[in-house]
């Protein structure tokens, strides 16, 4: 939503993909303030239809269909085993990708924890889990990692930081380098 409404002030178009294992909505990129507020809306009306992810896919249709060079925000924890980086590759060759990596500190590890119930938000699924052997399937390293390597801008937002504090000053940062 920060961001629709930043891209709006700065005259940008603006657009919208959501996904799950499918492209849940799309709002093709338009410079109308009515459009930003639609797209502020879908992004804060909630969940798709879809369980799982396919990051793959939803990178695949947004480099179809954005065919003019624009700036591109992939906001995912990107967990996704898919072959990802692939497409995230090819999209940062024609746009300029800026990654937000959307992580909890939990995933890295509840060693303090004990025995605790977990819900996987994909499947639904619920498990009891060893909080000393909990850990995320791939770390946060490897997956800053995949993203720098792949050529896209990369911002690593724990949930606990200020998401627009953090965004303010990585588009501001990049601006610099300009």
């Amino acid at each position: 939503g920060g961001l629709a409404y930043a891209g709006i002030r700065n005259r940008d178009r603006v657009g919208l993909v959501t996904f799950s294992d499918h492209v849940e909505s799309f709002l093709p990129p338009r410079a109308t303030r009515g459009h930003a507020w639609a797209v502020i809306q879908k992004v804060f009306e909630g969940h798709g239809t879809g369980r799982e992810t396919d990051l793959e896919g939803a990178l695949a249709f947004v480099q179809w269909r954005q065919r003019r060079r624009a700036v591109v925000v992939v906001i995912s924890d990107f967990m996704d085993a898919g072959p990802w980086p692939r497409g995230l590759s090819m999209l940062c060759r024609k746009h300029d990708v800026h990654a937000v990596l959307v992580h909890d500190p939990l995933d890295t590890g509840a060693a303090g924890l004990g025995l605790i119930d977990v819900v996987d938000p994909e499947t639904g699924r619920w498990m009891l889990v060893d909080g000393a052997r909990w850990a995320a399937r791939t770390s946060l390293e490897e997956r800053t990692r995949s993203l720098v390597t792949a050529g896209a801008r990369t911002l690593v937002l724990g949930t606990g930081d200020d998401p627009f504090q953090a965004l303010h000053r990585h588009f501001q940062a990049q601006g610099a380098r300009k």
